[in-house]
This record gives structure tokens, C-alpha cells and sequence, in this order.
């Protein structure tokens, strides 16, 4: 992936949904709001707690928190692929919201810990609001504590992901030609930014829904909203 051009479409959507409701808009690309883990770190480390926090994730409240202040509506996500971009496949094996299940797994996995997610220090906004519901699904359905952790600039915040070196992340993909795997989300978000070795193998195969099914069963990205 050439992290400068991710950089560029992702500042793009950024200053688009953050623009004031009188300006003029031009139309977004195709946009996945994910949520990460590295497994490397605490609480990616275990699967159980991975489905947990994924279960825990009320993507339709998400949804209504952001509707009114992005130009384009967003709606839950229920895959990694992108509905409006070809490759999508209705009925991937997504994790469906289930609070009294997220509960159950997350006392089973051990973690008591602070859940902290990296995002972009100039998240603002349509995604501020939106993260915040999504840290607000966490703490009702889990009883964690969530904290925010501001990176100072996006990639900083690809590369950490890409490393594993933070715990979770959220960041967006949006369908650009100049990101990798395109038009493909799960070859681009699975070769860049999930360091599980056996999503890489898929990756490099070039198997679409082998990779995208694999890091949806293992909950290594947690889809959230689609834009």
C-alpha cells in the first residue's frame, strides 16, 4: 500500500464530513468504518475477547449518531467489502450484535482492563461522534472503562496498525484506486493492516473471500458503519 495516497483519500473523507452543513459537498467514496485489534497486545490477544468486544458494538446506534453530520447516510455495516463496491457478497459471516453474549464472552476472557482505541488526533466531527458511540456501546454492554488514544498524525496511526503496536485502532478505508487490493477491502485492509499471518497467506493467494471470511470468524476488524 502507498500509506501517502491512504493518507490523502482518507484525510479527504475527514474534511468532508467535517464541513460546515452550508458548504458546498462533493460525493465520498465508498467508506468502511473499522474498528481493530492487534493480537499482540491486550485484549486482541484473545479471540474470545475480540468476539466480545465485536458483539458488544451496536452498529445501528452508531449509524444514527453520525446520520446528521455526514453528507452521505451511513448505515450498519454487515461485511468488510463495501456494498456499493463490486466483490461484495450479502451474508458474511459478521458478528451480530448481541449484548447479553458480548457480556458472557467478555467475563469468560479474563480481560479487566482499560480498553484503549487509537484514532487521529483531528478526528472531529461526524467520526468523533461516531467513535464516541461506538466507546459508549462498550461501556454499557462490557462495564469497560474505554480511554481514546490520539495519534498525531494518520501514519503514525496506519503504521502502528500495521505493527500491531497499539492496542485497537478505528480507522476508515474508502475505495480508492491508489490503495492496495482495490477494489477488494478485505485484500487491502487484510494485507495492511491485520498482521495475522494466516489473513497475509490468503492475502498474497489473492483469495478475496477466504481472507475476508477469516478475519471476520476471528474478529481481527470489527466492521462498523458503511458511508
Amino acid at each position: 500500500m502507498r500509506a501517502a495516497a491512504l493518507l490523502l483519500a482518507l484525510a479527504a473523507v475527514v474534511l468532508a464530513a467535517t464541513a460546515s452543513p452550508g458548504a458546498p459537498q462533493t460525493p465520498l467514496p465508498a467508506t468502511l468504518r473499522l474498528l481493530g485489534f492487534s493480537t499482540q497486545l491486550s485484549p486482541g490477544t484473545s479471540q474470545t475477547c475480540r468476539q466480545a468486544i465485536a458483539q458488544a458494538v451496536d452498529r445501528d446506534a452508531v449509524a444514527a449518531a453520525a446520520a446528521p453530520q455526514l453528507p452521505q447516510r451511513p448505515f450498519a455495516a454487515v461485511s468488510i467489502q463495501h456494498p456499493a463496491v463490486p466483490g461484495y457478497v450479502p451474508g458474511a459471516p459478521v458478528y451480530a450484535y448481541d449484548p447479553a453474549r458480548a457480556k458472557e464472552l467478555y467475563g469468560q476472557c479474563g480481560y479487566g482492563g482499560t480498553l484503549r482505541i487509537s484514532i487521529w488526533t483531528t478526528t472531529a466531527g461526524a467520526m468523533q461522534v461516531s467513535i464516541d458511540a461506538v466507546a459508549e456501546s462498550l461501556r454499557r454492554n462490557l462495564g469497560a472503562p474505554v480511554e481514546f488514544n490520539r495519534v498525531t498524525s494518520l501514519d503514525l496511526l496506519l503504521f502502528a496498525a500495521r505493527t500491531g503496536s497499539v492496542p485497537m485502532w478505528i480507522v476508515d478505508w474508502v475505495s480508492s484506486p491508489a490503495n492496495a487490493g482495490y477494489p477488494s477491502f478485505a485484500l487491502g485492509i487484510g494485507g495492511t493492516l491485520v498482521t495475522d499471518p494466516d489473513v497475509r497467506t490468503l492475502v498474497a493467494k489473492g483469495d478475496v473471500r477466504g481472507a475476508e471470511a477469516l478475519m471476520l470468524q476471528r474478529a481481527l476488524v470489527v466492521p462498523i458503519i458503511y458511508y
